[in-house]
């Protein structure tokens, strides 16, 4: 299984799907500008072609959101993050 993000073809309108199993694959379905994390870095610089017109579509992830902070939790005392 895997979910979809689906966008608009800019020369002919018809949806075009960008496929991921990067995320819960659930046959989920979401609009590029709300996208999951897991999923967005998978599809980055990915193109699919329009079925409809031909157009090629790529999507990308903005400069600067290609990494993110993380918390880190030290689940015992002998963990050093350093090792």
């Amino acid at each position: 299984m895997y979910d979809s993000v689906m966008v608009k073809c800019f020369n002919c309108g018809k949806s075009v799907e960008f496929q991921s199993k990067a995320g819960k694959c659930r046959l989920d379905k979401f609009l590029a500008r709300e996208v999951p994390m897991e999923i967005a870095i998978d599809l980055h610089e990915t193109i699919e072609v329009c079925k409809k017109c031909g157009t090629k579509i790529q999507l990308s992830i903005p400069e600067g959101m290609l990494s993110t902070r993380m918390f880190v939790d030290a689940p015992d005392d002998n963990f050093n993050e350093e090792d």
